[in-house]
């Protein structure tokens, strides 16, 4: 089984208290619609697949409204369209609206069971988002760890500092990234994938949010501790991260995918 998306990846979230912006189902009326747009600014719309179903960016099944009119253009649009990914075509069964937010860096991560080192492992890259496949290498953190003690903040501290990446942006995934091997562990996932959280400037700091799979990024909001778990971290953050985005999650037979 597969879970794509934030209609059911908030969900899973929400269950090791990884924050994750509004997200609404097909059934929902246009007084809500409506109000989600005027909290959040804009709307991403997009449709609802059996399955996971990657490349919908790419192929301009992601719509974006800021008015209740356009909203409802793409629900039109979106409802019942059909996908190809090489032979297989798949049939949308409705769509979700989920609350957008601008970002100023987007981040890929996932977990995984490595072949190559015999362990958990994470990918963690803070460029590309949803262009994660043309990544230079040397842009990328594959980094095993240690089943038996989880996914500890100095692995994610020690991956990001690897790769260059901006000190702002070390606290708040610091802080939050290691919830979700109690996710992929507890629910016995074989992958669990955020593609991309977004870090988006907030009151204070900068904020998290998590997408799905190969689309527009839906988003999850993360409030930054006053101190960071792991003192490299510490040392590197400017400011705390807080700010709210959305985010799909989508288990599978053993799979969860984040949008």
């Amino acid at each position: 089984m597969q879970l794509t998306g934030m209609l059911h990846g908030s969900r899973l979230l929400q269950f090791v208290d990884f924050p994750a912006a509004k997200v609404l189902g097909p059934e929902a009326t246009e007084d809500e619609i409506g109000g989600l747009i005027e909290s959040h600014g804009s709307v991403f719309v997009k449709p609802i697949f059996k399955g996971g179903v990657g490349k919908k960016g790419k192929s301009g099944l992601i719509g974006r409204a800021a008015d209740l009119k356009t909203a409802l253009q793409e629900k039109e649009r979106l409802y019942f369209v059909e996908h190809r990914v090489g032979n297989v075509v798949s049939k949308a069964q409705g769509v979700t609206f989920e609350g957008a937010v601008p970002a100023e860096h987007e981040v890929y991560f996932a977990i995984g069971d490595s072949t190559r080192f015999r362990a958990p492992t994470i990918t963690l890259p803070h460029r590309g988002g949803v262009a994660i496949e043309e990544l230079d290498n040397k842009h990328v953190a594959a980094v095993p760890f240690e089943a038996l003690t989880g996914l500890k903040a100095f692995v994610i501290a020690n991956a990001l500092t690897d790769i260059g990446a901006p000190r702002e942006i070390i606290s708040p995934l610091v802080q939050n990234l290691p919830k979700l091997w109690e996710l992929f562990h507890h629910y016995g996932l074989t992958t669990l994938e955020l593609n991309p959280i977004r870090m988006s400037p907030g009151r204070g700091g900068a904020s998290c949010r998590s997408p799905a799979t190969s689309s527009a990024a839906s988003t999850a909001t993360t409030r930054a501790a006053s101190g960071s778990s792991c003192r490299r971290a510490c040392s590197q953050a400017t400011t705390p991260i807080s700010s709210t985005r959305s985010t799909s999650c989508a288990p599978t037979r053993g799979r969860a995918t984040c949008s």
